[in-house]
């Protein structure tokens, strides 16, 4: 851990003073200020990014789809939310598709069970803590991102889960980032995550010594 120094021993720089190579995200910086440190609350039902089916509450005129079945419907008029899980499945209420006036729902596997799970575990926990501690601190950005959490585990049946940091905005000199727990990638052209949920929210300056 490094000591926090003054303002006047850092820079602010948003590309590399010795080769001008341009700070895209955190993990270029040598050296990071975690500014502010928040955990994300989970939410109640988390579905996967890998949607099964699309259905629609009415039939389309010259259009095929699968019509959402009945008790689904009446689950959802019941509980007048947006999204509802029902025997491992979620079913989560779309938008209206122009140009046709009736709502689309999409279904995919439950996977909040699995999502708890991970979250809760040690490894998770214990990079949460260690990154909440860094509030108000400098850290060599090697060193956070060595953090056990970042390494790929295994929760049930998802063998590549981990944590990995994204970059979300920037405001007054600072910038912000989420840290998503994430698993079941595809392969090949498909590199796209079945189970992404963020976990927590960064707030960080990055620095280079002068």
């Amino acid at each position: 851990m490094l000591k926090t120094n003054t303002v006047e021993d850092m820079s602010y720089m948003d590309r590399c003073p010795a080769c001008a190579r341009k700070f895209e995200i955190m993990k270029d910086f040598p050296i990071v200020f975690i500014a502010r440190f928040k955990k994300l609350k989970l939410p109640e039902i988390i579905g996967s990014l890998r949607h099964e089916t699309l259905y629609t509450e009415k039939a389309l005129k010259d259009h095929y789809n699968v019509l959402l079945p009945k008790h689904i419907l009446k689950l959802f008029q019941s509980s007048r939310k947006d999204i509802i899980s029902h025997e491992g499945v979620v079913y989560r209420k779309l938008s209206c598709f122009p140009p046709y006036e009736v709502t689309h729902y999409e279904s995919s596997e439950d996977v909040t069970d699995i999502v708890r799970k991970a979250a809760q575990c040690r490894r998770v926990q214990n990079t949460l803590t260690a990154l909440e501690s860094f509030s108000g601190k400098e850290v060599l950005t090697e060193d956070l991102l060595a953090l056990p959490g970042f390494e790929e585990f295994t929760v049930g049946k998802y063998k590549d889960v981990s944590l990995s940091i994204y970059e979300e905005e920037r405001y007054d000199g600072r910038r912000v980032c989420r840290v998503n727990l994430n698993a079941g990638w595809g392969r090949g052209c498909m590199r796209v995550a079945s189970i992404s949920v963020d976990l927590a929210q960064i707030e960080y300056m990055g620095r280079v010594k002068v």
